[in-house]
């Protein structure tokens, strides 16, 4: 039997999802929105990345640029790993070194 397809619901406890155009990030009135992030073994750092960018009052950045800015946090993530490899050796299950 074929898997079922999972479609969102219109509303997440009873609020819609928004557009980017709905979207207000002043202080009092934070809302939520679902966004598509290019799954590509760096959505994490994307994820990362675009919220920053929103917090920080900047504008919805392009897949390129979720793609420069996910790499160089990926790179700092890193670079802390690395420096701190007695502290996080149990965290990677293969050598950190292929990093």
């Amino acid at each position: 039997m074929p898997p079922k397809k999972f479609k969102f619901p219109l509303s997440l406890s009873g609020r819609r999802l928004m557009s980017s155009s709905d979207c207000s990030l002043g202080k009092d009135n934070l809302r939520r929105r679902l966004i598509r992030i290019v799954g590509d073994g760096r959505c994490l750092f994307r994820s990362v990345a675009y919220g920053a960018c929103l917090r920080a009052g900047k504008p919805s950045p392009s897949e390129t640029l979720q793609k420069e800015l996910a790499d160089d946090l990926r790179s700092k993530v890193v670079d802390e790993f690395v420096r701190r490899r007695s502290d996080t050796e149990w965290l990677v299950a293969s050598s950190q070194s292929i990093y």
